[in-house]
């Protein structure tokens, strides 16, 4: 990972002013943007230096005060002044202490925590090192981040912020990027995140700290804690202040892109100027429509805002509320590979759902443990329904219980459908000609299916490589589909993940280690056949009956 500071060598230590130098009543000021792009002022009287707050990290309290018609004193400490640089000292001699970081809910007085800037430069200067969770010192925490949002929907921004609360994020639906900000970035500037771009877009809004050369340090607490990572860097424009009783914040938007967060650690987020990140695309198809947006190449979150940014352009294209089915299919697009993934979903959330399956699938292979993958692209296609569309299993029969070895057996699955419509399924078996015994006949949907599966043959589900990953992930059982097995009691192994089924037991013998690994796990049950049907709607129910198979 690059050291940002090995871009311009190392800053003068007289160009601050340590934690240790600060005293009660010293004065100074700060810079952040309150409108527009203009950087302003505002007064900054120190308080004291709380030693120690983080590990080898101290935090200075300081009181704000001013600002255009002295609206920190009405507003308190506004959301998305983080990394608003303070700088205290005799009056024309000032020096950079630190940032605008930390504060309390509902204060009386705007009072904050300023992170030294001496931390935050370590931030650019070590890649790791630093504890990346924030102390609980009464309350205090990092100042809440305006998280900008266009095209996503009320009710999956509803959902964003309890997602966001835990990161000090504070969802705020307004419209999208304004290219005609600044093309230049100096301390006090507002500072754009931008998370997601395109038709649904996610920007968290701050404040820079500090800029030297290329390298840029803002914020003065962590975003997410992502350690190294890629996250595009934008300038940002501030509308206005809305204050609040409970938090005031910055209403704004991300304008043109200005380079790469390199880091987000406790102190701070650092990057540099001039750089693009590589972000992961996402195209959609609803109906006749298409919509595409990109997420940050982040194993967490990426598939955190691509669950939002589907069930947002899925809802766009049908309805917020009530019953719906979906239909889902989509393509991962990872090198030389291609994973497809398709299921169908019915209920009061079932966009939600569809987004949800994608997100996992996503998360799978982004965080799978068996090698670094790039994922190059996601397309997915999904087809709405404005009906509900459940079809309950009321029952199996079979037209015998006693079969012979290579006989013919007939079941009818009876499915009762939402408001009342009946169906029967009717699946024709051939038995093969070795088995005798006792079987079962399990018939089900994709839970009872996956179910029966994990219990009969565990190592199965265990992926042992990363193609074998793939494999499950696109084997995966689908919701609207009818699922029967019939199952003997023959046993067998799994070795790598690889079942080895009906093996006889001198086989098993030799093949059982004195203790079962990950590599080994025992198979209680063969499958003699598989049957598979397809019905539009979500299938509910599973049933098993027991069989006898005789030769006479």
């Amino acid at each position: 990972m690059l050291l940002l500071l090995a871009l311009l060598g190392s800053p003068r230590a007289e160009d601050f002013l340590p934690p240790d130098s600060v005293r009660a009543g010293m004065k100074g000021y700060g810079l952040t943007v309150f409108k527009g792009t203009k950087v302003d002022t505002f007064g900054v009287e120190a308080l004291g230096v709380l030693k120690n707050w983080a590990p080898k990290m101290d935090l200075i309290l300081v009181k704000l005060s001013g600002g255009p018609d002295d609206l920190l004193a009405k507003a308190g400490v506004i959301a998305g002044m983080s990394g608003s640089p303070v700088f205290l000292g005799e009056p024309g001699r000032e020096k950079l202490v630190g940032a605008v970081a930390y504060g309390w809910t509902f204060p009386k007085e705007p009072i904050c925590g300023v992170t030294p800037i001496s931390s935050m430069l370590e931030v650019a200067r070590r890649p790791s090192g630093f504890s990346n969770s924030v102390p609980d010192a009464g309350e205090l925490s990092p100042i809440a981040t305006p998280l900008w949002l266009s095209g996503f929907s009320p009710s999956v921004v509803g959902r964003m912020r309890d997602a966001l609360k835990e990161f000090g994020m504070v969802p705020i639906s307004g419209g999208g990027s304004d290219t005609s900000g600044p093309s230049s970035l100096s301390p006090g500037s507002a500072l754009g995140v931008q998370l997601v771009r395109g038709d649904v877009t996610a920007t968290a809004i701050g404040t820079l700290t500090w800029v030297k050369g290329d390298t840029v340090l803002a914020f003065g607490h962590p975003m997410f804690s992502l350690g190294s990572t890629a996250l595009p860097m934008t300038g940002a424009r501030i509308y206005d202040v809305f204050p609040s009783v409970y938090r005031s914040f910055k209403l704004g938007v991300a304008t043109s892109p200005m380079g790469v967060v390199l880091q987000d650690r406790l102190p701070a987020i650092a990057g540099v100027r001039g750089e693009e990140p590589d972000m992961l695309p996402v195209r959609v198809e609803v109906g006749r429509k298409e919509f595409r947006f990109e997420v940050v190449r982040h194993p967490q979150m990426g598939p955190f805002f691509v669950f939002y940014g589907l069930a947002s352009v899925a809802e766009a294209a049908g309805k917020s509320s009530g019953e719906s089915s979906v239909e889902l299919k989509g393509k991962l697009f990872v090198g030389s590979e291609t994973l497809r993934i398709g299921n169908f979903f019915s209920g009061l959330a079932a966009h939600f759902q569809a987004a949800e399956d994608v997100s996992q699938v996503l998360s799978a292979v982004m965080k799978n443990p068996f090698r670094k993958v790039r994922v190059d692209s996601v397309s997915l296609r999904i087809e709405l329904d404005e009906e509900l569309r459940i079809a309950w299993m009321d029952g199996v029969r079979v037209d015998r219980k006693a079969v012979r070895p290579g006989g013919d057996l007939v079941a009818h699955v009876f499915l009762r459908r939402y408001l009342g419509r009946r169906d029967t399924l009717k699946f024709c078996l051939k038995l093969p000609k070795h088995i005798e015994g006792q079987l079962l006949l399990r018939v089900g949907d994709a839970s009872h299916a996956q179910r029966w599966e994990m219990e009969r043959a565990p190592g199965a589900f265990t992926a042992m490589n990363f193609s074998q990953l793939l494999r499950r992930l696109e084997e995966a059982k689908r919701n609207d589909v009818v699922y029967l097995e019939l199952v003997s009691s023959e046993r067998g192994v799994t070795v790598s993940g690889d079942e080895l089924p009906k093996l006889p037991p001198s086989a098993l013998s030799i093949l059982a280690p004195v203790t079962q690994t990950a590599a080994y796990k025992p198979v209680k049950e063969a499958v003699v056949l598989r049957e598979e049907r397809r019905v539009d709607a979500v299938v509910r129910g599973g049933h098993i009956v027991r069989l006898s198979v005789r030769r006479r």
